[in-house]
């Protein structure tokens, strides 16, 4: 009987003590008695990641270089040390070669003046890779049998720096064989988060909680029944825990909910994470590392609920981008051309709304000048305003394009509220509605809908004649 295959992938607050390590460890073990073959991807150490970037993006000197070898240091090596029962000297010196490459790596930075694209995703990969090394060396102290392969020999990316995409067909044609025989003769493998690698501009990183991406890709390739997410936290919220006190756990998504709360909001899995198990029909499986019970199964299975909305999620700091066009009724190709204009110069669109003369845009607040500027040097447009503040509210259920009264059900609550609602964007997606609003109304608009669909005094049933009062919600 072929031994199952399962991916785990590790956040980096799961493996950023040596008693969170040792969960790590009891939770591989574990698999491995229910004779499961596992593949491991890893994040960084807690906090690493944002320390290279907030160094590399200062103007540092040779001198600062050694006082931040000397904190990277800090926070990997007691990983190592406070384990008396791991063969801390060997490990130990793997992972010193690896700060030498980044000391090797930023003084060269300091020398030429430039941080290129190229040396920014390197440098940024090396916590990843570290973190691997460590893991590794607690699992051949459990006897586990183990091999780390370099994440550049098996994942293959379109070459983008900073937040590339894996061509997955490539990758798994080019490194399934390979994975699978190296399975035979070990436990487990090791792959490290976060990058691929491309022919042409070498390392690319995956973007913020890109080792997301990197376990359902590697799912993808080895066609794994489950992807199992493990984090510090619970999974998919009905909204965000730190805003709504009562907030749940969502046990069952589909991999279209799940994907829309991860685009717009929802920090608990990477976007472009669910694009590979959709293709592979992995289902994903978040669990939370203290209490594996609390889990959010995503998968194909289409749950549909009597109230309809499963989660409501949110974007903030973002800008409204409003284009007026001139012909804009009788100019074809127009929100092509403008779109595009932002596409090329890497200006994320999180949604569109579209008039006879004006083409509004939701975009990421830090790009509003810069798109501002690409397109008034267009033909087209004839001016652009700017409507700052604006946080985006994504309502996520399966069933919503086919149910009635869910948007006048949400309108209605912030109406009675005294909340204005900006942008509306439905109906290119069956199962989520997005709008915006101010940023200083986002909490109470949160606390509103949440209130409303969630509440314990809630009939789950969408009613869309009840009568609402101001301060009943």
């Amino acid at each position: 009987m072929e031994e199952k295959i399962v991916v785990f992938k590790f956040g980096g607050r799961c493996i950023d003590s040596v008693s969170n390590i040792r969960r790590v460890t009891n939770h591989i073990l574990t698999a491995l008695s229910e004779q499961k073959k596992v593949v491991i991807t890893v994040s960084a150490v807690a906090g690493v990641t944002k320390e290279l970037r907030t160094f590399l993006t200062s103007k540092f000197t040779e001198d600062e270089i050694e006082p931040f070898m000397n904190k990277l240091k800090s926070l990997h090596l007691p990983l190592i040390l406070n384990d008396s029962r791991l063969h801390s000297k060997s490990v130990q010196t793997k992972v010193n070669k690896e700060f030498k490459k980044i000391k090797t790596l930023l003084t060269g930075v300091v020398y030429t003046e430039e941080l290129t694209p190229k040396i920014y995703d390197i440098i940024l990969s090396y916590g990843e890779r570290i973190c691997s090394l460590i893991i590794q060396g607690h699992l051949v102290t459990d006897q586990i049998k183990c091999r780390l392969i370099p994440a550049e020999e098996v994942l293959i990316t379109d070459g983008r720096y900073m937040d590339a995409n894996i061509l997955l067909y490539e990758s798994k044609a080019s490194s399934q064989s390979k994975l699978k025989q190296l399975l035979e003769s070990n436990d487990a493998l090791i792959i490290p988060g976060y990058y691929g690698y491309s022919r042409e501009t070498g390392i690319n990183l995956l973007g913020p909680s890109g080792t997301d991406y990197t376990a359902t890709s590697l799912g993808y390739i080895l066609e794994a029944e489950d992807i199992i997410i493990w984090k510090t936290v619970d999974g998919f919220m009905t909204a965000d825990p730190k805003i709504i006190e009562s907030a749940k756990t969502v046990t069952e998504l589909t991999y279209d909910e799940a994907g829309e709360l991860a685009h717009f909001g929802a920090k608990v899995l990477h976007p472009k994470a669910v694009i590979p198990a959709r293709l592979s029909g992995s289902k994903i499986v978040i669990k939370n590392l203290f209490d594996p019970s609390v889990t959010t199964v995503v998968s194909k299975r289409r749950n549909e609920i009597k109230q309809v909305v499963k989660s409501v999620s949110y974007k903030d700091s973002l800008n409204i981008l409003r284009v007026f066009v001139i012909n804009g009724g009788t100019t074809h190709g127009i929100l092509s051309s403008i779109a595009s204009t932002l596409e090329n110069k890497n200006v994320n669109i999180y949604s569109i709304a579209t008039s006879q003369t004006c083409i509004a845009f939701l975009i990421d607040n830090k790009q509003s000048s810069l798109a501002e500027r690409i397109l008034l040097k267009l033909s087209i447009v004839e001016r652009v305003e700017i409507s700052e503040h604006a946080a985006l509210i994504c309502i996520v259920g399966e069933g919503l394009g086919k149910t009635p009264g869910v948007a006048a059900n949400v309108f209605k609550t912030t109406a009675y509220n005294d909340i204005n609602v900006e942008f509306i964007s439905a109906g290119a997606s069956q199962v989520a509605y997005h709008f915006s609003v101010n940023e200083k109304e986002l909490e109470n608009a949160l606390r509103t809908i949440h209130q409303y669909f969630f509440s314990v005094n809630s009939t789950n049933e969408l009613n869309p004649s009840k009568s609402l009062n101001k301060g009943e919600i």
